[in-house]
């Protein structure tokens, strides 16, 4: 699996993801190489975020607290 395959996979993904009133952003990222979907969340929701998916089609997704995003 390549970074473009998931690039495009959370293209068409983060819409849904964005959803959720607990996810503040999401990205791409890697674990030991293999390209990951970041779905950012506030730590107050990290138990809601058992709802949001382990894979979106072949690549696998990772949750990160990110605190809450604030704009100024």
């Amino acid at each position: 699996m390549t970074f473009d395959h998931a690039k495009r996979v959370k293209a068409r993904h983060e819409r849904d993801l964005l959803l959720h009133d607990f996810v503040q952003g999401v990205g791409l990222g890697e674990d030991h190489g293999r390209p990951t979907i970041k779905v950012y969340v506030y730590h107050e929701a990290l138990a809601a975020s058992s709802s949001l998916p382990k894979q979106l089609e072949d690549v696998p997704v990772v949750i990160e607290d990110s605190g809450l995003f604030e704009t100024y």
